[in-house]
């Protein structure tokens, strides 16, 4: 057993412990020999006493350690330490979206919608590499400073979800199962993508899709009720929005989106398609502090933070020119610098989604003095107004000097626009019409609003036909009308021929396209992603292919390469593994496999484990002898 001050883990220089889970204590560590900072998650010792935990903290880490994309932690290295099993992973610095969730201001919708299309960008790339999560919820959303979505813990969860001692954490991870998960029935990425929708809703709402006072209670409501409607909260969502989590959080599987993929294409859509947030206005108005504190000192302002200890507020006044919008809710303050923060506009591109300022633009506190003088100057405006029209004028006295107001400026009116509207026809009919990124679901003939101005992006979409991709132009809009002819595409099909030394099938998607055999002849047309998949060998090859109409391409399997392992007589009573598959004990054949690079894991009677690696070059053996 570890000491309980960790100074050392491996090679890895411990720097200091950063959190604690079900799993065990994750530490920030040094990499001497790459000089870079590293996270390395150590099994708790209440798992290390379980036999049947050992080998599946290994084997679930291998999984996890093939999903190499940006949106999912990376896995450096798992190996152990005086019998205890540890995983090392890239630091990540941010917060996860649970802590930023709690913070204020709260996240616009066009961040809630990059999180989760980048979330589900990564859960996609981890089913097409055959890897669930199985526990995708806001505690394991990582958000870097830079505005990058991370899902961390891939495969942890199902050995994770086992413990169920603790209440709390059931209660947890429970709320974001899917129904399937739930029930204990075999699962697929479309139990992610059901948690994916829990967390969307949370975003959206501020609370689950489903709450109860106990566990059981809770799983009850995932099996048989539906979320409280969307439409019925003030929030004045999108209805594509709503649309998209409700079918989302479908109760049948076959009934949800059928790859994480589909999700974030309808929520990128989404995205694109929102209006830019306008500009604040300059208004005069009143933020709120806590009624316990000191008024603030003229020459300072306030910048947002928590309530007061006793959680009241009392207003405070502030000078006039105050960028503010006219919708947002009073500011809270803290002390800082001659800094006044207001939100800022939604910029062009796509906003990150945690910055280090929190989301607030900052402008300059120098107006504080003019501010002051504009209120003093209205204020004897206001006591002049008051007296009679005239006043007697006693000799030897002079008529005093008129008073200059600095009225503070007013918002210019909002200038008005025509919308242009804009009839489509094509020949055929029956296309439906995309405009700047968004689905109208419109088919054509059909009328359409023209936001923004010219140009607009337009596409037409219809099954048999070539997509008609262009712009909408000025004179097109001004005319009212515009008529499109689309092509009819290609109905003949080409042929892929696929060799290699050694039988394997193809499959595209979910749809096996080729049983096992030496050479595949398939009839296709346009472009496809095809996967070479033989599990003898650990083959998962991906392959894409643009099939011409009426031409043959020919491809061909990967060439397989060897690997052969030698153990001394010191260490022949202990098993070795390679990735998933047990070898048992030497002498062993030479085995052939696709190549990349490998796991192997020395296992012995007296509870160490000695892992290696090895790379598998095509048509080469590779030797690994151990001691």
């Amino acid at each position: 057993m570890m000491a309980d001050v960790v100074r050392k883990i491996g090679r890895y220089e411990v720097l200091e412990r950063v959190g604690r889970g079900g799993m065990g204590v994750l530490y920030r560590a040094l990499d001497p020999v790459l000089d870079r900072e590293v996270a390395i998650k150590l099994m708790s010792t209440d798992f290390t006493a379980d036999e049947s935990a050992r080998p599946r903290f290994f084997r679930e880490a291998r999984a996890a350690a093939k999903l190499q994309h940006r949106n999912i932690v990376t896995i450096f290295e798992f190996a152990e330490e005086e019998g205890v099993p540890y995983i090392v992973m890239e630091f990540l610095r941010g917060t996860n979206l649970t802590g930023r969730l709690q913070k204020v201001p709260s996240l616009p919708l066009d961040s809630k919608l990059d999180i989760m299309v980048q979330l589900c960008t990564g859960l996609h790339f981890a089913h097409e590499q055959g890897v669930v999560h199985r526990d995708v919820k806001p505690p394991n959303i990582w958000l870097l400073e830079d505005g990058t979505v991370k899902l961390l813990d891939f495969g942890i969860a199902k050995m994770a979800s086992t413990a169920l001692t603790n209440a709390g954490d059931v209660l947890g991870s429970a709320a974001y199962m899917a129904p399937e998960q739930v029930e204990g029935r075999i699962i697929d990425g479309r139990a992610d993508v059901f948690s994916a929708g829990v967390v969307l809703y949370e975003l959206l709402a501020g609370h689950k899709p489903f709450e109860a006072d106990s566990p059981t209670a809770l799983l009850l409501k995932i099996i048989r009720d539906e979320p409280p409607p969307l439409q019925n909260l003030p929030l004045h969502l999108p209805p594509a929005l709503i649309n998209t989590v409700g079918k989302a959080l479908q109760k049948n599987a076959d009934n949800r989106y059928q790859r994480a993929g589909d999700l974030a294409g309808d929520l990128q859509a989404i995205r694109q398609s929102l209006p830019i947030e306008q500009p604040a206005v300059v208004l005069p108005e009143t933020v709120y502090a806590p009624s316990d504190a000191a008024p603030p000192p003229s020459s300072r302002y306030r910048t947002p933070a928590g309530p007061s200890p006793s959680g009241s507020w009392s207003a405070v006044p502030v000078a006039s020119g105050t960028a503010r919008t006219a919708t947002e809710p009073p500011l809270p303050y803290r002390e800082s610098t001659s800094e006044l923060w207001a939100p800022p506009k939604r910029r062009s591109g796509l906003p990150s989604v945690f910055d280090r300022s929190g989301g607030w633009g900052v402008l300059a506190g120098a107006a504080g003095g003019v501010s002051l003088v504009i209120i003093l100057l209205f204020s004897a405006r206001m006591w002049l107004s008051s007296q009679p029209a005239t006043q007697p004028v006693s000799a030897g006295t002079t008529t005093p000097a008129p008073i200059i107001v600095v009225q503070p400026p007013k918002p210019a009116p909002a200038p008005t626009t025509t919308e242009l509207k804009l009839a489509i026809v094509t020949e055929p009919s029956g296309a439906n019409i995309n405009l700047e990124g968004r689905d109208l679901d419109a088919v054509t003939p059909a009328t359409i609003p023209l936001p923004g101005s010219p140009p607009w992006r337009l596409r037409l979409v219809k099954r048999g036909y070539q997509t008609y991709e262009g712009r909408v132009t000025e004179e097109q809009a001004r005319a009212g009308t515009a008529t499109f002819q689309l092509e009819a595409a290609s109905q003949q099909p080409g042929t892929v021929s696929i060799t290699g030394a050694y039988p394997f099938e193809v499959v595209e998607g979910r749809r096996v396209l080729g049983e096992a055999a030496e050479s595949h002849r398939l009839t296709l047309a346009g472009r496809h992603t095809l996967r070479l998949r033989a599990s003898e060998y650990f083959l998962d090859y991906a392959m894409n292919v643009d099939v011409p109409p009426g031409r043959n391409v020919e491809l061909r399997a990967p060439e397989l390469g060897t690997l052969l392992i030698t153990v001394a007589s010191a260490v022949e009573n202990c098993a070795v593994s390679l990735e998933t598959r047990d070898l048992g004990y030497a002498p062993f054949e030479a085995q052939r496999l696709a190549p990349r690079g490998y796991a192997v894991n020395l296992d012995c009677p007296n509870g160490t484990r000695r892992p290696f690696k090895v790379s598998i070059q095509p048509g080469d053996t590779t030797r690994l002898p151990i001691r």
